[in-house]
Formats: structure tokens, C-alpha cells, sequence
């Protein structure tokens, strides 16, 4: 933002950190360039245990062109954990930056719950339709349970309405795959990732 430069355009729509942004290729559906994060990364840094077994970890860098980049998804990094991320643009400053950032950000607040905690958005679009308007369609907007909820306002965000927990969310995402498949005969994928220990 401070450079004026492309990339702000995309990355000021999107949740997480930059380490989650190289895992799933985080991007934005805007036709804009760059859009996502295959378009800026050059390198990353990763912590391995050795194959020895010995008590430290390692550091792995890698080139991006070493990684296999697909929409909403990055591998050839595992296994390990995303320490470092490089960026890289060309320093070619745009007047309008600012003003077209604060435009994204105004039509955004329009359209996705960007007022309530969420993870952003939960599943992949299935091929040549948006996840949002096919959950909309199976009726699920505002099915809740607990403090999760299908958000009303954009039906690919559950969003936290207070004191929600992992296991409730993932309760809320595996009813609507459920639901979207009986009714809609679309089987969708999660952009979002466990992690940890689930029952």
C-alpha cells in the first residue's frame, strides 16, 4: 500500500497470514493481476524434522517454480511448516492504488461478512459456478449450529456469531456438503484445512 503497488489490490481483501496465503494460493475472484499468490511468490523457507530423527529442525528453502501451484491449493513444501515467505513485484508505482483498494474493500463489506469472524471463504468453487450461490440455492443461509452459522449475507462464509468452536463449524460445513450434494448434485471441497486431533 505504502509503494502504491499491484499486489495491495488483492491482498488487502484477504484473511490469514502470509504463510496460509502460499498453503492454499489465496487470491481473490477479481480479474485483476496479480490475483493470487503463485503471481508474487519467488521463494519459501520450511521447517523439516530430518529423516535422521534428530531433535532440530531444518531449513529447507525453495524455489516457487519448485512448488506445484494449483486454484486454492500449493504443494511440493510438505512436509513442514511455512516459516519464511519472498514476494517480489516490480517497483512500478500506481496513483490510483489507494483509491481502487478502498473501492475493493467498500464493495466487499457489500457483499461478504467482513463484520463477524470468519475463515473467509470455506469451499472451492465447483468448476464453472461459485460455492456462495449453490449453497444459497439448497436454502442454507442462516443455518446455524451453535454459534456457527451459514452467513446470510454470502453463503460461502460461516461466520462466528459468538463463542462458536472448531467442532461446531466443521459440524455447519459437513451438513452443508451433505445437503448441497442431495439436492444440488455438487460435491464441494473445503478451502479449509484441519488441524490437530478430531474426533
Amino acid at each position: 500500500m505504502k509503494a502504491k503497488l499491484a499486489p495491495a489490490l488483492f491482498l488487502a481483501g484477504l484473511p490469514g497470514d502470509i504463510g496460509g496465503g502460499v498453503v492454499m494460493n489465496a487470491g481473490v475472484g477479481e480479474m485483476i493481476t496479480p490475483r493470487e499468490f503463485v503471481e508474487i511468490t519467488t521463494e519459501v523457507e520450511v521447517w523439516r524434522w530430518p529423516v535422521s530423527g534428530a531433535f532440530r529442525l531444518e531449513k529447507v528453502r525453495l524455489k516457487a517454480s519448485e512448488l506445484q501451484w494449483s486454484y486454492r491449493h500449493c504443494e511440493g513444501w510438505r512436509p513442514g511448516l511455512i516459516a519464511k515467505v519472498w514476494v517480489e513485484w516490480p517497483i512500478e508505482p500506481d496513483t490510483t492504488i489507494l483509491e481502487r483498494v478502498r473501492e475493493a474493500n467498500r464493495v466487499r463489506l457489500q457483499k461478504q461478512p467482513l463484520d463477524k469472524p470468519s475463515c473467509g471463504s470455506v469451499f472451492i468453487n465447483p468448476p464453472g459456478s461459485s460455492a456462495g450461490r449453490v449453497i444459497e440455492g439448497t436454502g442454507l443461509k442462516g443455518f446455524s449450529i451453535g454459534g456457527a452459522q451459514v452467513s446470510e449475507k454470502h453463503a460461502n462464509f460461516i461466520v462466528n456469531l459468538g463463542g462458536a468452536t472448531a467442532d461446531q463449524i466443521w459440524q455447519v460445513i459437513t451438513h452443508v456438503q451433505s445437503t448441497v450434494h442431495a439436492k444440488a448434485g455438487v460435491a464441494l471441497k473445503t478451502e479449509v484445512v484441519r488441524l490437530g486431533d478430531w474426533p
